[in-house]
Formats: structure tokens, sequence, C-alpha cells
């Protein structure tokens, strides 16, 4: 069951978003979705943070679906970053526990950037596909190349895409984003067969982060969608799980 909220961002700007909150709960995981997705996408990944007692903060990001606001987002990067400061802060706020956040995609980078511009807001992060400021999109080879109708219209869908991701790294370069400015604890996980960002980038920011609480993985074979492919779904949240929980568990061991 989750309740539906409307977050108030820093122009008043009303983000739309449901908090599902766990049994007994340990900590917070605020969701960032990726380009043309929305919150909704991440039900089956909700569900399965709220068996293992964290409270799941979504929210729809600016022009995505429920939430209104700037078509070009890669032109405002820096509203979206605030928008999430707003998310945290209401999370702070109506919620007790420690804060993680999970980021997809765009959303992954908005996460990270957010790490660097706020350090030691919230207690780690996770990126799943996350893009870099100098890495190159990858275009399919075989987006023109769909037989029918259907196909056609996903290999368009796929080429927009790549565009907008194109159009928001260039961005992300311009503004100057430095992963060496980011210090806070991070699990960076990429497919190794990602189509969409290749996993370069998620190996400079690895290198690159000042933090010795960070961890790489690497999933041959997976492509972009690392939290919507269901036959390694459960093994992909598990290892999530996992580094959360070992997070909290030194956060612990530091108050004792």
């Amino acid at each position: 069951m989750s309740d539906i909220n409307y977050i108030s961002s820093f122009d008043s700007t009303n983000l739309y978003a449901k908090i599902s909150l766990g049994e007994s709960p340990i900590a917070n995981l605020i969701v960032v979705h990726g380009l043309t997705e929305e919150l909704d996408d991440y039900d089956e990944v909700t569900a399965f943070f709220n068996e293992y007692d964290f409270n799941v903060i979504r929210y729809d990001q600016r022009s995505h679906s429920n939430t209104s606001g700037i078509k070009e987002l890669h032109e405002r990067i820096d509203i979206l970053v605030e928008d999430l400061k707003a998310v945290v802060d209401y999370v702070k706020k109506q919620l007790t526990g420690e804060v993680f956040i999970l980021g997809h995609g765009v959303g992954g980078s908005i996460a990270a950037m957010f790490g660097i511009k706020h350090p030691d807001e919230v207690l780690g992060f996770v990126s799943c596909g996350g893009l870099s400021p100098t890495g190159q999109p990858l275009l399919r080879d075989d987006a023109g190349d769909e037989s029918s109708n259907e196909e056609e219209d996903k290999g368009m869908e796929s080429v927009q895409k790549q565009r907008m991701i194109q159009n928001f790294r260039q961005r992300l370069h311009e503004i100057n984003i430095d992963y060496k400015q980011f210090t806070d604890c991070v699990l960076i996980m990429h497919g190794g067969d990602d189509k969409v960002v290749s996993s370069d980038d998620a190996i400079q920011f690895y290198k690159e982060a000042d933090t010795t609480h960070k961890s790489l993985r690497i999933y041959d074979g997976l492509n972009h969608e690392l939290l919507n492919v269901t036959s390694y779904r459960g093994m992909l949240l598990s290892d999530i799980v996992n580094w959360l929980e070992f997070e909290l568990s030194c956060v612990e061991q530091d108050n004792e």
C-alpha cells in the first residue's frame, strides 16, 4: 500500500510522490527514475525493498507522468537536483532513520550531482546505469533495421532516447561535473551489455569518486534496464539490500 503525496519543491512545483512503508522500517530509500520513466515503473522494486523493511519514496520528475514542468530537462539540470533536495528534506522531516538514494540512468546522474552539491546529506547512494559527463552514448546498430512496424517504432524510440541522453550528457559536461568532488558512500551498478550508456561511465565514476566506501559491479550480459530484467531482478535487488545493510551496520558500529 502506497500513500500518494505531493512534495513541494523550491519553486512551489508539486512533485507527485508515493511513499510505501516497511513493516518495521530500518531506513529510507528514495528512488530517482530515469528519462521517459515514471514512479509506477518501480512498483515491484518497491515491494521488494518493503519486504526488507525499507521505506521507499518515489516521485515523478518534472515533465514526467503526474508532475508538470520543463520539457528540455537537460537545459536545467540544477532544477532537478534541487527537486531531489526537496524530497530528501521532506523524508528527513516526516520519517525516521537513515536515508539512501537509488537512481537509474539519468536519475543516477542526478543523484551523483546531488551528492557533489550536498555532501553528507544522506548515508549513501546506489547508481544503476548512470552516465558520466565525458562518456559517449551508444546508438544501437540495429535501431533502424527492424522488420515490423512495432519493432521499427521501438527502434525510433531508442534513437530519440539516445538523443535526449546525448543532450543531457553535453549539459553535464558544460556545467563541469567533477566526480572527484563526490565523497559519499556509493554502490555503482551497470550492465556489461548496456546499449544505452557504456559501462565505461560506471568505471569512471568508481575511479574518480573520492571515497573509500565505494563498490563497482558490472553485470556481464545485462543491459541498461537492470532493475526491470525479471530473470535477474531478485539477484540484483538482493545485492543492493546487502550493500545497504552493510552500510547501516557500519553506522551502528561507529555509534557503539
